[in-house]
């Protein structure tokens, strides 16, 4: 059995105060799009969510860093509502899972994270057939990942 990561999603009631959104409009809102599980055993952490859930993990060979010993995971068919896709990879640093919100514009976003409180922990990177990527901390120490999808 393949298990997936279910993510939230709000409905609006036709009657909903739309008052609370004014600063974030509905239409932009970002979607949690990717996690990552960092391991100090890679490859234990590897069997364990395999044997647990059914997932697939396979070493991704397209990376020059070969240090982050990254796996590339598949939880199982795309749903609507779920994720479907991950990376585990060589711990750099204490934390937990990380998940990536999908972004349309990530230069306006990090612009914007110190002058709301936040934190940039890892500035603007590419990476090839993945996009771009950076990492921030919220105001409460939580860390998220955003990306914003290379052209297909």
């Amino acid at each position: 059995m393949n298990a997936s990561i279910v993510t939230c999603q709000h409905v609006l009631k036709p009657n909903f105060e739309r008052s609370s959104l004014r600063r974030i409009p509905y239409r932009t809102m970002a979607n949690i799009a990717y996690f990552q599980i960092p391991a100090d055993d890679v490859g234990r952490a590897g069997k364990f969510y395999q044997s647990l859930l059914g997932w697939k993990i396979e070493p991704d060979t397209t990376l020059e860093d070969k240090s982050l010993q990254w796996q590339n995971i598949t939880t199982g068919a795309p749903e609507e509502g779920t994720m479907n896709m991950g990376g585990l990879y060589k711990r750099q640093m204490p934390g937990p899972i990380m998940n990536f919100v999908k972004v349309g514009d990530i230069d306006r976003i990090l612009a914007n994270v110190e002058r709301l409180g936040g934190k940039v922990l890892m500035p603007r990177n590419e990476i090839r057939s993945v996009g771009l990527v950076a990492v921030i901390q919220d105001t409460e120490g939580n860390i998220i990942g955003l990306w914003k999808p290379g052209p297909d």
